[in-house]
């Protein structure tokens, strides 16, 4: 299994991120994402840095959260985004949502 499938399983399996989570991140279809977890074909270079963005605030989170804390935080409003939802952020403007992440992490408020 190549680096993108093993991303996507582990992501799947840690239960932080469904396909409709990257569907929303990388805009594609949810068979697309299937296909892609499974190893029958590779998103194209910019989706593979997508995925690759996404599972690294996936990872930042959780060293400051547990499981469940990561998936609330990466799916509500959040008032260091001016309450927009991090993981819809994530497509345009991962720098927002790191230093959101960072912010929260150090326990500053808005």
């Amino acid at each position: 299994m190549g680096l993108v499938a093993n991303t996507l399983q582990r992501l799947h399996e840690e239960g932080e991120i469904t396909t409709q989570d990257v569907v929303r991140v990388v805009h594609t279809h949810a068979r697309t994402v299937e296909r892609w977890r499974n190893g029958d074909t590779e998103p194209q270079q910019g989706k593979k840095e997508q995925l690759l963005i996404l599972s690294a605030v996936v990872t930042q989170a959780r060293r400051h959260m547990d499981r469940e804390q990561a998936w609330a935080w990466l799916h509500s409003p959040n008032p260091y985004l001016d309450n927009a939802i991090p993981i819809d952020v994530l497509a345009h403007d991962y720098n927002r949502v790191l230093n959101a992440l960072a912010a929260e992490a150090e326990g500053v408020y808005v």
